[in-house]
């Protein structure tokens, strides 16, 4: 997704610029990926279109995953040294699931895409074009021009849609949810009073399952190169309604 005219790399501080000043660094980062450290998306490994241009600890074209781990949800996104914050807002980021049939069979957990819904979800402002809108000016400019800590936008995104609306049957959904937002806390709840059964979170399920009415979600951020740890929850919901909106 286009990020709006006016943000700007900056020579201030180490980051992913390209020598020709053309093209978009990026490298892929599996959050929470048990594996080879060549694969792992070192911040300065990263690489423009084609490869043409690359990070001083670039290695390798091809990443490769053993998905030799615990079952569960993980997500993937940029880690471009200096970039991650505005390549992840222009839509570089996603779920990755890691399933182990004799595990997670026994369990009877709602299956397929139509009842197992993984959920990404963000927030983002945008202009009146539809491109994103990203403050190009710090909150502390006279100390640096463009940072800001955290950024906050007035849509809410699911998996890639804004304000989205999903009508469901009156069954158990498995929802694996996941708060992909740069800074922002999400709660959860059914405003009819339904609970949620909370089976997992990350990489792990739960020994029994809870039983909750809402859930409170942050994201968690690490690093000055915009690296950023989200929470990941999977729960299942009975529904009594034909539908349900945000």
């Amino acid at each position: 997704h286009p990020i709006g005219t006016g943000f700007c790399l900056t020579p201030t501080i180490p980051t992913a610029i390209p020598s020709t000043k053309k093209g978009i660094p990026m490298v892929v980062h599996l959050h929470g990926a048990i594996g080879e450290a060549e694969s792992d998306g070192h911040a300065e490994s990263w690489f423009t279109v084609g490869f043409k241009e690359r990070g001083r600890t670039w290695s390798k074209k091809m990443y490769h995953y053993h998905n030799f781990q615990q079952p569960g949800t993980m997500w993937y996104h940029d880690h471009a040294m200096g970039l991650t914050r505005v390549n992840i807002l222009a839509g570089f980021s996603g779920a990755y699931i890691i399933r182990q049939p004799n595990v997670e069979a026994p369990l009877g957990l709602p299956q397929g895409d139509e009842f197992e819904r993984p959920l990404v979800i963000f927030d983002r402002s945008f202009r009146t074009d539809g491109s994103i809108y990203m403050n190009s000016t710090g909150n502390n400019p006279s100390i640096h021009p463009q940072w800001q800590p955290e950024y906050f936008g007035d849509a809410v995104i699911v998996n890639g849609k804004a304000w989205p609306h999903m009508i469901v049957k009156r069954r158990k959904y498995h929802f694996r949810i996941i708060n992909a937002s740069n800074a922002r806390f999400f709660k959860f709840f059914f405003t009819n009073g339904l609970d949620f059964i909370h089976v997992g979170s990350d990489l792990a399920y739960h020994e029994r399952p809870v039983i909750i009415d809402e859930i409170l979600m942050a994201r968690f951020s690490k690093g000055f190169s915009g690296s950023i740890k989200r929470m990941v929850s999977t729960f299942l919901t009975k529904s009594s309604t034909k539908g349900f909106n945000r």
